[in-house]
């Protein structure tokens, strides 16, 4: 049943001041498991098909179809399952003549490969056109959470903005900052869960939080102020620009109802323009495509997928989907949108949509895992990130790539278990991850090979770095975690962090409370550069 819309609720405007304060308890955290050793943090490079995405085996589905076929393993490539691969290791695209590895689906994930033996460049090596350079990709960690991890990128004046995600940290900034890395000060305060949405507005960069729904802006990164001030226990993660107004939404997680649709004309002053009212819609994205809003939500109670559309903001128009749409993406003359299998009636994959408000969507490519989580365009294609689950998951999260939409292929795997967020800064493409009670990272993705001349560095990316050198320059240096280029350990004479990753040929990434014996104090973050007296702290080490 599609919920009455109710007459918009009177605008208020909220106080405009950073909040420090707390809107309720956090829900209780368990112990990490005794027997969970931390994963080795880097990100898996994976070869994928060079040749017309079309002839790789993938089936284009429409909603009818009852089975995946993701395409068989390609012939004379060593196979290996996104998903079972060893953490920390590195796969590395190679030219011509030169032997690599490739992955295969597996139980639906996008599949990629060489085919005939031959040797095969990173996703879409070659373009429709047939002008481009072939492109090998690799993803290296630019810096580390304190918390749990990162669920929001956004560029903002020339910078990347981090949204952090974890819980009781409300008197410490939940947003990080590059070039170069640091915790904004005095930042974000006041969030009890997340940083769920970025976007930038009329010079301002705007962020939409959980668990308590607020909006705060920003004019540079540093000082916030809240303008709107949401009920408690309501989750905001959808912010998005369409004609003069700013749009937002809100759920009531805590009571399972009122999901909302808010917006505003000058950033401050915000109105109610759809709500679900009694019924459990959980309200979560919001895309602009061809002069129609949309907004996804599920319905708690029955896990029915529904997209909301607009063609003027005021007025909504509810249609079934056929899964739980998750986050959308405008590129090229589609809708492409990611979907997820949790509270879900469907699969998680990417699905095409092509109409206005009556259209319907399309499934293009079924995922091995549980969240299709974002999109985002870079490099002339399009990207998306993958999780495996929630909270008390465990997994890998991978970035997927394709060219036209049609087939995708696996070009990272990450440790975390999820990969959340994705964005642009420069000429880069980054991506935040996140695992729960363990950590997240902010990966840069660069164009290693075959470089087009005006996007991405150019290098060898694929040299495996030596962590042990670090404990080897000085016995006061504890290595406590390595990967195939990031290092992480305790210094406990004082040295510094820079001092610590320099001898490894690293920069530090990453700086928290730390001592002997491979204790890390993730509740404190410390700048690399600082310069405070302690004779010892955590160092993350990564390429510069």
């Amino acid at each position: 049943m599609v919920p009455p819309r109710r007459s918009p609720a009177p605008s208020r405007r909220a106080r405009a001041s950073i909040r420090t304060g707390r809107k309720g308890e956090a829900p209780p955290r368990r112990a990490p498991p005794g027997s969970r050793l931390p994963l080795l943090l880097g990100a898996l490079c994976f070869a994928c098909n060079g040749s017309d995405p079309d002839a790789s085996g993938g089936e284009t589905l429409g909603l009818s179809g009852a089975s995946v076929n993701s395409g068989p393993t390609a012939t004379g490539a060593s196979a290996v399952s996104a998903g079972s691969a060893s953490a920390g290791t590195t796969t590395q695209t190679t030219s011509a003549g030169s032997s690599t590895e490739a992955t295969s689906a597996t139980d639906g994930e996008a599949s990629t490969g060489s085919s005939g033996g031959s040797t095969s460049t990173s996703e879409s090596g070659s373009s429709s056109t047939g002008d481009a350079p072939p492109h090998t990709y690799a993803c290296a960690p630019i810096g580390a959470s304190y918390s749990d991890g990162f669920f929001s990128l956004r560029e903002f004046k020339g910078r990347l903005h981090a949204g952090l995600f974890g819980y009781g940290h409300e008197n410490t900034s939940m947003l990080y900052r590059y070039a170069p890395w640091e915790l904004a000060g005095p930042g974000l305060l006041g969030v009890s869960e997340s940083v769920c949405a970025l976007i930038e507005w009329k010079g301002w960069l705007y962020a939409n939080t959980e668990s308590s729904a607020d909006i705060a802006r920003s004019a540079d990164g540093s000082h916030w102020e809240t303008v709107y001030d949401g009920p408690e226990h309501t989750i905001g993660c959808g912010l998005e620009v369409f004609g003069e107004h700013l749009y937002a939404v809100h759920y009531d997680n805590a009571d399972q109802e009122e999901g909302q649709i808010l917006r505003t004309a000058n950033g401050v002053d915000w109105e109610v323009v759809w709500s679900s009212g009694p019924e459990p819609w959980y309200v979560r994205e919001l895309v602009a495509h061809d002069g129609v809003l949309h907004a996804f939500a599920v319905d708690e109670s029955n896990k029915q997928g529904w997209r909301l559309s607009s063609t003027n903001g005021a007025e909504w128009s509810a249609h079934e989907t056929p899964s739980r749409f998750f986050r959308g993406r405008s590129w090229g003359d589609a809708l492409w949108i990611g979907s997820s299998d949790r509270t879900s009636s469907g699969v998680a994959g990417i699905w095409r949509y092509n109409g206005g408000e009556e259209g319907e969507a399309e499934l293009v490519q079924a995922i091995g895992k549980h969240y299709v989580t974002e999109l985002a365009e870079w490099d002339g294609k399009l990207w998306a990130a993958t999780s495996d689950g929630w909270k008390e998951d465990t997994g890998t999260s991978t970035l997927l790539s394709s060219e036209t939409g049609a087939s995708w292929g696996t070009i990272c795997e990450f440790s975390e278990v999820a990969a959340w967020a994705l964005a642009t800064s420069g000429d880069h493409l980054y991506v935040g991850t996140w695992e729960y009670q363990v950590g997240g990272k902010v990966y840069e993705v660069r164009i290693v090979e075959g470089d087009s001349g005006d996007s991405g560095d150019s290098g060898d990316s694929g040299e495996e770095v030596d962590c042990a050198q670090i404990p080897a320059a000085n016995p006061a240096w504890e290595l406590c975690e390595a990967g195939p280029d990031q290092c992480e350990g305790v210094y406990s004479d004082g040295a510094g962090c820079s001092s610590f990753c320099a001898a490894a040929g690293l920069v530090c990434v990453g700086r928290f409370g730390g001592e002997p014996g491979c204790a890390k104090e993730p509740a404190m973050p410390i700048p690399c550069d600082a310069d405070n007296g302690h004779a010892s702290d955590w160092c993350v080490c990564g390429p510069g």
